[in-house]
């Protein structure tokens, strides 16, 4: 093989040009000089330095178009990628819209949810929720309880306690609907209101479940009627209740007169009316009983002697006949009553014209009618001894007889010379019906 001077190529045998140079290939024989040999390493070197800059230029065309197709395989991927994820959101949006349109058309998805804001005190949220669980079932019982539960929570307890008084009238045997109900009337102190609802509820069971709340009626003794007696009113009332009493017909309440002792009833027409208020301040229904009382008026009392004209010579003193059980009061010239003076005795007569009044007093308190009699009375004095001769001498009973009756027990003493009484000061004096005669007055 020869070698190209110009290049340093290898030349086959029989060429004459050099197949990388394509210089003219020299036929004289090689010799190396030194200048030729530092020549051809020159050559040699810049040669070589040649092909390892083209291989480096191929490497890095070739290192190029290698990454050139990574970045084309990497952005095909993340095209595709891309295009999954695009696919998988498209893929999710629809099945969360098909999801969320299903739990929105699920009561149990939106009660549960409501539920679960109520516990975590997000009523708006809680109010949301149960809203559209009810208008997709608005009979469920646990959906309307917490709705009126949220309405309280929210401040509305109008809007609660018609809900849950609406839900007790289409369910009168819903216990938990009482129960929320009598809490917030008892927080509002709203008596009247529990005593309403369990009055109009039908279910023994609510009514047995909440008895501590009922007040039983008080019952009144005697029954009414009519009487012609003292009536003295008795009212019971259950163990730990407060009874409160009316007498004039008006409804009685806790500002009314509290029942402690019977009660005398007054004469004449008296309409009762009675209530129970329990511990729990809730009142009984009002019991009403009417009474009529006409108490029977005593009789005049008898009185002796009869009006007339006495002195002390015949008649000095007045007796008035006091039936047992009663009370006799007296006064001269006035119509007498309890204040008066009592009778115990006979009473003496008063020195001149006067008129005497007495009544009678029953067992019931009753004065009865008034017994008058007029009496012109005229004290008269004893008669004084004439002296005689004999003074030793005393005279005997008979030898001087005395004017002076003895005075006795009979209606009708013995009339004297005194002139007639007068009228007495009743203008119009009535006769007595005892055995008296005309001139006695009873009123």
């Amino acid at each position: 093989m020869k070698i190209c001077s110009q290049c340093g190529a290898q030349i086959p045998d029989g060429e004459v040009f050099c197949p990388e140079c394509g210089k003219e290939v020299q036929l004289v024989p090689d010799y190396e000089t030194m200048g030729s040999r530092m020549q051809q390493e020159e050559e040699r070197r810049k040669a070589e330095e040649e092909q390892k800059r083209l291989r480096r230029q191929e490497e890095e065309r070739l290192a190029e178009e290698e990454r050139q197709r990574k970045k084309k395989r990497t952005l095909r991927s993340l095209l595709i990628l891309a295009a999954a994820v695009a696919a998988a959101i498209v893929v999710i949006f629809f099945v969360r819209a098909w999801q969320e349109q299903q739990n929105y058309n699920s009561f149990d998805y939106q009660l549960s949810r409501a539920e679960s804001a109520y516990s975590n005190n997000d009523y708006d949220s809680a109010l949301e929720y149960v809203t559209r669980a009810l208008a997709l079932n608005g009979e469920d019982l646990d959906a309307r309880m917490l709705l009126a539960q949220i309405y309280e929570k929210n401040g509305d307890q109008e809007k609660a306690i018609a809900e849950f008084l609406a839900i007790v009238e289409e369910n009168p045997d819903y216990e938990p609907a009482y129960g929320q109900l009598i809490r917030i009337y008892e927080e509002q102190g709203l008596t009247d209101q529990i005593k309403a609802l369990l009055d109009n509820c039908e279910s023994t069971d609510v009514l047995e479940y909440y008895s501590d709340y009922i007040c039983a009626e008080p019952s009144v003794s005697p029954a009414g009627g009519s009487y012609d007696t003292v009536q003295r009113l008795t009212i019971t009332a259950a163990e730990g209740t407060v009874i409160y009493y009316t007498l004039d017909g008006s409804d009685p309440d806790t500002s009314a007169r509290r029942y402690t002792s019977p009660v005398q009833l007054p004469e004449g027409h008296t309409t009762v009316k009675a209530v129970a208020v329990n511990e729990r301040g809730i009142s009984s229904d009002i019991v009403q009983a009417e009474y009529t009382i006409t108490l029977a008026v005593p009789s005049a009392p008898s009185v002796t002697p009869a009006s007339g004209s006495y002195t002390s010579e015949t008649t000095s003193e007045i007796t008035v006949e006091v039936p047992e059980g009663y009370t006799a009061y007296y006064a001269f010239d006035q119509r007498p009553d309890k204040t008066s003076t009592r009778y115990t005795g006979p009473v003496p007569m008063m020195e001149g014209e006067h008129i005497f009044y007495v009544v009678l007093e029953n067992q019931d308190g009753q004065l009865g009618r008034v017994a008058s009699r007029t009496y012109i009375y005229e004290e008269i004095p004893e008669p004084t001894p004439t002296p005689t001769s004999r003074p030793t001498s005393t005279p005997t009973p008979t030898s001087r007889p005395t004017s002076k009756p003895t005075v006795t027990a009979e209606p009708t003493p013995t009339p004297t010379n005194s002139p007639e009484p007068t009228p007495t000061a009743e203008p119009t004096p009535e006769p007595t019906d005892s055995p008296d005669n005309g001139s006695d007055t009873q009123e």
